[in-house]
C-alpha cells in the first residue's frame, strides 16, 4: 500500500523550507546545504517495499546489498508480493543471497502486512507509534524505522543516533577525536530540533560525496 502523493509532495516542500532555517540555525553545516544546495530526496512510496530493501541492506555495505536488493527484485517484477514472499520455498529466496535469518524477517513482514489493519494509516500515526507498530515485527529495529519514517513518510524531525554515518558524520564535523556514543548526539545537536531528518540527510550526502573528512 503506498502513500499519499500529494502529502510527500507537501513534505518535500517542507524539507526545502527548513533546509534554509538549517544555514541559520548551524553554522558548521551550512557551507554544506550550500554546496549541496536543496534536498532531492526520493520518498518510497511503496511502503513494504523499502521496508524489504531496509532489511536486505541491514548489515551490508551498500554494495552488497545493492546487488541482493536487484536479485531479489528480479525475482518478481515489479516486487514480489506478500503472497509470493509466503509461498515461495526458501531456496528461492536465498539463491537471491538472502539469508536464512533475514528469508524469516520478510516472511514475519509479509504475514503482517497480509493484516489490512496493520499496513493501514501509517501517515496518521505519530513518529513513537511508527516505531513501535513496525519494532514489532522480527528483524525490524529501531534505525529501519526511523529510516522508514525519513524516507518513506518523509517525516522531519527523525534523528537516527545509532546510524553509522550520522555519528561519522559529526566526529567529522564537529572535529571529535572519535566516534559519539549514540546517546552523546541529541546533546551535540539541540539546534536541530524539528528538523533533524533534514540535518540528517545533509550529513549523509556530505559524506556520499567526500565533503566531509
Amino acid at each position: 500500500m503506498g502513500s499519499n502523493n500529494s502529502t510527500l509532495s507537501s513534505a518535500l516542500k517542507l524539507w526545502v523550507c527548513l533546509s534554509e532555517d538549517l544555514k541559520q540555525r548551524d553554522s558548521r553545516l551550512r557551507p554544506l546545504v550550500e554546496k549541496l544546495g536543496q534536498p532531492t530526496i526520493h520518498f518510497e512510496t511503496n511502503y513494504f517495499r523499502a521496508l524489504v530493501e531496509s532489511i536486505l541492506s541491514q548489515q551490508l555495505a551498500p554494495k552488497a546489498a545493492l546487488s541482493i536488493i536487484q536479485k531479489f527484485t528480479a525475482l518478481e517484477k515489479p516486487f514480489p508480493t506478500t503472497s509470493s514472499i509466503l509461498s515461495w520455498p526458501a531456496p528461492r529466496l536465498r539463491r537471491a543471497g538472502v539469508s536464512p535469518q533475514k528469508v524469516k524477517y520478510i516472511r514475519a513482514l509479509a504475514r503482517a502486512w497480509e493484516k489490512r489493519e496493520y499496513c493501514q494509516d501509517w501517515e496518521k500515526l505519530p513518529d513513537d507509534e511508527v516505531i513501535t507498530r513496525l519494532t514489532e515485527i522480527k528483524g525490524i529495529g529501531v534505525w529501519t524505522a526511523q529510516m522508514f519514517l525519513i524516507f518513506s513518510l518523509g517525516r522531519p524531525d527523525v534523528l537516527p543516533c545509532g546510524d553509522y554515518g550520522i555519528r561519522r558524520g559529526i566526529m567529522l564535523l564537529f572535529k571529535l577525536p572519535e566516534l559519539p556514543h549514540p546517546k552523546e548526539i541529541p546533546g551535540l545537536v539541540p539546534h536541530w530540533s524539528g528538523l533533524s531528518s533534514v540535518a540528517s540527510w545533509y550529513l549523509w550526502k556530505s559524506l556520499d560525496q567526500k565533503l566531509l573528512a
